[in-house]
């Protein structure tokens, strides 16, 4: 090769081709020089890493030595004293609730209807004196917190309590025995009739109301001891009811039964004013069972049952309890008002009745003949009546289907005189409009200097708009114009009371006038 072959068309000199040798050096310098470029790059990188290793590792033995310092007189986020949050609060805050808890702490059970509050003061309660709020936040490293935060903690059950025991289990047996006085107990798998669909059926083991004292004691005692503010009991604190297995026996017997009672549509005519009728309800309520599912009506329940028909039948005087609509049970004896009927003769024509189950209605012979008769539980009055209770100082006027229709506060004869209103079943005599109630008599006016004034010939009474009698002609509802008010204790008052007739407020005066009739039943009742 010559110089020639170097140049290029006009004489330049062209660059000489480079060996194999020199390229390869170029070529491993490059690497090396990359190489290094990628070593300075990985150092630099190592060296921040490294910094902020250095920096977090600060950071983390900052925020954990806070921490422990922090919690060292704080406690722990999730932690709780009872019911109480005591995340985050000093020894000194958490000291202080305690202390409160030992004055105000009180503890409502309930259940089942049951309800009852123990107060601190009624048993002594306090907390050990060594239950101090150093005490538990010691239970909580504060060198692990960050393990510890991990957890719910409830120091309620590092607390111990103090109590009067014998105080404590006095307030509940009190309790429980008032409870169970009127708690439901528990049912055994039965048979029971529906008053809607007047059928029997099969009815499973029933758990009552009656509490167990020994559980509720136990149940309270660890409220107690975990400072819990409310206790509701459950189902392991009542009187369980027997287990069942005996359901495919029992639903046979219910048909049986609903097939007995069918029978009966018995319609006792008493009079020509009311009526009396045996029905499935009726039946149902003498229906018995007896070991082997067999079932049959119980003679023993119909003859009571018999006893008692007459007894309303023969009632006139005598102590009558009935349910008023309101649903208040009413005691109440006296009055002019009742049936007559031969006790003997109608109790053996009921009793054939029943064997028998005629179609056709049975009559009852009856002296004397009253205005209606509801029945059992003891109305033998029908659904129209007057009801005036002395207790509530109220009256209330039910129509013929037992609509209340009319109702208003009342005076009546001034209580603990001669003059209170008698209790008692009566009938409104006669209706008048106007009336005069005027009565002369003997006066006995006590002075206040001790003597005695006695006027003969005293007029008595006033002249009135409505008057409606049911006791004689001498006490009625009528209006009382010069009175105020009405209702309240005002009868307790001399100066408001009646002479015991019933004192009502003008305007319902008239409209029970208009409403009443003669032969209305008036109840009066405490």
């Amino acid at each position: 090769m010559t110089d020639n072959d170097y140049r290029d068309e006009q004489g330049g000199v062209l660059p000489q081709p480079m060996s194999e040798q020199t390229l390869q050096r170029l070529a491993e310098n490059r690497e090396r020089r990359e190489e290094q470029r990628i070593a300075r790059a990985a150092k630099r990188r190592r060296r921040k890493i490294i910094v902020l290793l250095a920096a977090l590792v600060v950071l983390a033995v900052a925020v954990y030595s806070g921490g422990v310092a922090h919690f060292s007189g704080h406690f722990m986020n999730k932690t709780s004293l009872g019911s109480v949050d005591i995340s985050g609060k000093t020894t000194a805050e958490v000291q202080a609730l305690l202390d409160d808890t030992t004055a105000s702490y009180s503890l409502t059970i309930s259940d089942y209807g049951f309800e009852t509050s123990i107060q601190a003061a009624d048993i002594n309660f306090s907390l050990d004196q060594n239950c101090t709020a150093e005490a538990l936040i010691a239970k909580r490293n504060p060198f692990i917190w960050p393990y510890e935060m991990m957890f719910v903690r409830d120091l309620a059950e590092y607390l111990q309590v103090t109590y009067d025991e014998q105080a404590l289990f006095a307030l509940l047996q009190v309790a429980v025995d008032e409870h169970n006085q009127h708690a439901e107990p528990p049912k055994e798998e039965s048979i029971v009739f529906d008053q809607e669909t007047k059928t029997f059926a099969y009815s499973g083991p029933i758990a009552g109301t009656h509490l167990i004292y020994e559980q509720v004691l136990i149940k309270t005692q660890d409220a107690l001891a975990n400072l819990r503010s409310v206790l509701e009991l459950g189902d392991d604190c009542v009187v369980q009811p027997a287990a069942g297995g005996n359901e495919a026996q029992l639903t046979a017997a219910a048909k049986q039964a609903n097939r007995l009672c069918d029978q009966y549509h018995i319609t006792f005519m008493l009079g020509d004013s009311a009526s009396l009728v045996v029905d499935s309800a009726q039946a149902a309520q003498w229906i018995t069972i007896d070991e082997e599912y067999s079932v049959s009506l119980d003679q023993g329940k119909i003859d009571s049952w018999i006893d008692s028909i007459c007894a309303l039948l023969n009632s006139k005087g005598g102590e009558r309890t009935y349910l008023r609509p309101d649903g208040k049970e009413v005691t109440v004896s006296g009055g002019s008002y009742g049936w007559a009927a031969d006790r003997d003769a109608t109790a053996k024509l009921i009793r054939d009745a029943i064997a028998q189950k005629p179609k056709q209605n049975v009559y009852i012979p009856c002296a004397v003949v009253g205005n209606g008769f509801l029945g059992l539980p003891g109305a033998d009055w029908g659904k129209r009546y007057i009801d005036v209770d002395i207790s509530e100082q109220y009256a209330r006027f039910y129509d013929d289907d037992g609509n209340l229709i009319w109702e208003t506060d009342v005076i009546t004869g001034t209580r603990w005189t001669d003059f209170e209103t008698p209790s008692g079943v009566n009938t409104i005599q006669y209706k008048a409009s106007p009336k005069s109630l005027r009565s002369t008599g003997t006066y006995t006016i006590y002075n206040d200097d001790g003597t005695v004034t006695i006027e003969e010939d005293h007029v008595f009474g006033r002249d009135v708009e409505y008057w409606m009698p049911f006791i004689n002609d001498f006490i009625g509802l009528h209006d009382a114009w010069w009175q105020d008010s009405f209702g309240g204790s005002l009868y307790e008052d001399a100066s408001h009371g009646s002479g015991g007739c019933i004192n009502l407020p003008s305007d319902k005066a008239a409209e029970l006038y208009d409403l009443v009739r003669v032969g209305d039943v008036v109840v009066t009742h405490w």
